[in-house]
């Protein structure tokens, strides 16, 4: 997916990227997704969890990763959650 892909996207809510293939996530993806309250990342090949990935999430309430193959998460990579 490329950087940019959801710029001018700022008022989605929800975001459903489940069964998309997804291996790699850029840290900055989802930067412009400040009203997401839903992300659902199901079932991709997702390895790693970059820092900043979640950054500017700060309305999300749902984050789902399952059955990915996540191998690495940085130590801040959901610290901007709460």
């Amino acid at each position: 997916i490329e950087t940019n892909a959801f710029q001018h996207l700022s008022l989605l809510e929800y975001l459903n990227l489940s069964k998309s293939n997804i291996n790699i996530i850029n840290s900055h993806l989802f930067s412009d997704l400040k009203q997401v309250k839903k992300l659902d990342l199901f079932k991709n090949n997702i390895i790693n969890l970059d820092s900043n990935l979640f950054k500017n999430l700060k309305n999300l309430e749902t984050l789902n990763l399952s059955f990915n193959k996540i191998k690495f998460i940085k130590s801040d990579t959901f610290s901007n959650l709460e």
